[in-house]
């Protein structure tokens, strides 16, 4: 004989009102946060911005630099000629990044009338 402490009833299950409330309001959270990444995603893209996190600032332009560059009449256009062979060590790509980056930096420069092109002589 089974007495009433040891009969198992089944749990109850929520109601089916309550069950559509919280998913949508799963449903609403999940769509404001994918809103809000493709927003910032957006203003990113729109309004590039390079942050020096370096100690040495080694990833900026100096003041005296971006004045310089804000201060062109006329736009300026540096051209790097450079080979690229086989036989080329570490260092030589260290450096041609490291000219890279510099220039970048003075294209991004508000106000830059800096463009640069960069030709591999030993490719055709």
């Amino acid at each position: 004989m089974v007495g009433p402490d040891t009969q198992t009833n089944p749990p109850e299950s929520a109601p089916s009102g309550k069950r559509l409330r919280v998913g949508t309001n799963v449903l609403v959270a999940t769509l404001l946060v994918v809103g809000i990444v493709v927003v910032l995603q957006l203003m990113a893209y729109k309004m590039p911005v390079r942050l020096d996190m370096t100690s040495s600032g080694v990833n900026s332009l100096s003041e005296g630099t971006e004045n310089l560059l804000a201060t062109l009449d006329e736009n300026v256009r540096v051209t790097s000629l450079y080979f690229e062979t086989d036989r080329e060590t570490e260092d030589q790509q260290r450096y041609r990044q490291a000219s890279r980056n510099l220039l970048d930096l003075y294209e991004a420069t508000k106000r830059s009338r800096i463009k640069s092109e960069w030709i591999n002589l030993s490719r055709p």
